[in-house]
């Protein structure tokens, strides 16, 4: 590979499991993105990243960020999920202007058990976003929350604090992932 190209690329790993009938199971895959190593040098460099099942829903982009605002109320086991601003969104190809909306999905163990959608903001790559309205576009991004078991770095960041915090609520800008 040219190294004028190396910046722009991403090493992914994956890591098999071998069985008995000689077939390979993916256990999961780690990311590499060269822009983080010095590749001008010939020495050694050693990094520790945690295995992720789906790369594809966690691939880093420059989609833009919300501003969410979590708050857990542990005495009636309620988790209030705020969208409140989007910024930097980037238009998708083809798209002369976005109409803004983010759409909630709550899920126990990959089960569906709630939606809800803001009202979309029109022609704007940085939205205030409200609660309410049916829409249906390109997704643009997206971030996921929840335990280690299922998030890393920042966003699981912030659902700790969040869930430690008692009734306060924890705002965090977060970058969209696709």
């Amino acid at each position: 590979m040219p190294s004028k190209n190396a910046e722009e690329r991403i090493l992914k790993a994956t890591v098999l499991d071998s069985d008995r009938g000689k077939r390979y199971n993916v256990v999961g895959h780690a990311l590499f993105p060269l822009k983080d190593i010095d590749l001008a040098t010939d020495e050694m460099s050693v990094q520790w990243k945690d295995l992720i099942k789906d790369v594809d829903t966690v691939v880093p982009c420059d989609a833009g960020e919300l501003l969410v605002s979590l708050c857990y109320n542990q005495n009636l086991e309620r988790l209030t999920v705020t969208v409140c601003e989007a910024k930097g969104l980037k238009l998708p190809e083809g798209q002369t202007a976005l109409d803004s909306f983010v759409k909630l999905i709550f899920l126990i163990e990959n089960k569906q058990i709630k939606t809800k959608k803001t009202v979309a903001v029109k022609k704007s790559t940085d939205p205030k976003l409200l609660c309410r309205g049916p829409n249906k576009d390109k997704i643009v991004g997206r971030v996921v929350f929840g335990s280690y078991m299922f998030v890393r770095g920042k966003p699981l960041e912030h659902w700790n604090e969040a869930i430690s915090a008692g009734h306060k609520q924890i705002r965090h800008w977060q970058k969209l992932t696709l």
